[in-house]
Order: structure tokens, then sequence, then C-alpha cells
């Protein structure tokens, strides 16, 4: 029940066709690469260790069995998402959300699978952003969901790739943290940039045919009159 891979996918029958053309190669058995799938096997090898050696108590055998049975039902659910998610992509590529007659994807998606909209929100989001290449490794399970979702989050507020490398060494919670204090830190910006703005026209004595246009804006160029 612990063995090396255990908890990576069947060879599927139906795959959705991938436009990139980039070829993901099946893990190797004993070869994991990701700090994801390193912890994950870590788990397992304790439990088949526990259960193959006399010595161990049996509550603590039993708890063994129990981390690991958590930990690889969890890495299915995150293996179904990627598959998801591809198969998502693989719709708003075909234009298949207007035939079925919805408005979006979210929709669609939500109504399909019976999932609350936010669930399908993040589905979309992920299928609309990830490449082929990177949507495959969820579904292998060289990646966890949630982290590749946190990540395209990260990268969307602006996050460097250093940032984005640094957080893996963090859990779910902390790499949260670190996308609201970059958020925060944009929105600052977008406040200064905006307040910083302005626009002022005025008219000549005359007859009022030629007017004085000043303005400050992100560039710092002033503009000069115009009729």
């Amino acid at each position: 029940m612990y063995d090396y891979l255990l908890d990576y996918p069947e060879q599927d029958t139906v795959k959705p066709r991938r436009g990139s053309g980039v070829e993901v190669h099946r893990p190797d058995h004993g070869l994991f690469t990701t700090r994801y799938q390193q912890e994950r096997q870590r788990v397992y090898d304790r439990a088949a260790h526990m259960v193959s050696t006399a010595g161990y108590a049996h509550a603590d055998v039993e708890d063994a069995k129990a981390e690991a049975g958590l930990v690889r039902e969890q890495a299915k659910v995150s293996r179904a998402k990627g598959g998801q998610i591809a198969w998502v992509k693989h719709m708003i590529r075909r234009g298949a959300v207007a035939r079925f007659g919805y408005r979006n994807p979210t929709e669609m998606v939500a109504s399909r699978l019976d999932v609350p909209r936010s669930t399908a929100r993040d589905l979309v989001y992920l299928a609309e952003r990830l490449g082929d290449d990177r949507i495959e490794a969820i579904r292998q399970g060289a990646v966890s969901y949630e982290r590749a979702l946190a990540e395209a989050r990260l990268a969307e507020a602006g996050a460097s790739a250093e940032v984005i490398e640094r957080s893996r060494d963090l859990d779910l919670e902390a790499v949260n943290r670190v996308l609201y204090k970059h958020r925060k830190m944009a929105r600052s910006e977008e406040r200064e940039v905006f307040e910083g703005q302005y626009l002022a026209l005025q008219p000549s004595l005359g007859d009022g045919d030629l007017w004085r246009c000043r303005s400050r804006h992100s560039h710092g160029r002033p503009l000069g009159p115009t009729r």
C-alpha cells in the first residue's frame, strides 16, 4: 500500500489534446525531483518502514499509516484538479463555452461540476494562465494544485521569480501573506500615480480660441498650449 509511486496516475485512455507539443515524461520509479514529491515520498517511506519493521508500538504504526493515507488521498485530489484544468483549457480553446450556451467559462464549470463559483473561478484562472507543461506537471503529481494556484497569483501580483522560488519553502498560509504584501504594494503605487496626476484647462482672455493646457502625469512631461 505504501510502495513507491503509489499515487501516480494510471495511464489514461483519453486525454485532452495539448496544443504546445511539449512532451512531459512520466517519472521513473524512485525519481522525485520536486520538494512536493520528496516530502510526499518521505511520508510513504516512513509508513512502509514502520509497517515492515518489528518493535514499533501499534499506535505509532497506525498513525504513520493514517498519515500516508491522508497524503495519498490529497495527492489524488491534486492530480484530478490538474486533469480538470487540462479539460477546461481544451474547451476554452475550442470555443465550447459559447456552443454550450454559457456566458463565460466559470459559469460553465460551476454548472457542469456542481461546485461553488469560487472553485470554478480558480480552475478557469489556471486554465487561462498556465502552459500545457505546467498543467501536466500538476496532473502527474509533480506539483500540487494549491501550490500552482498560489504561485500563479504571486506572479500576477508582480512578485519576482526569486520571490516565487523562495515561497516554495513556505507553507501556503505564509505564501498568502507574501501575496497580500505584494498586492498592497501594487495598490499603493497605483494610488500614488493617480494622486500625482492632474489636468488644468485655461481659456485665453480674448475670444477663447486659444486654450492653455497644463498637466502632470506618470511620465512627468507637461503639455503645452493647444487650440
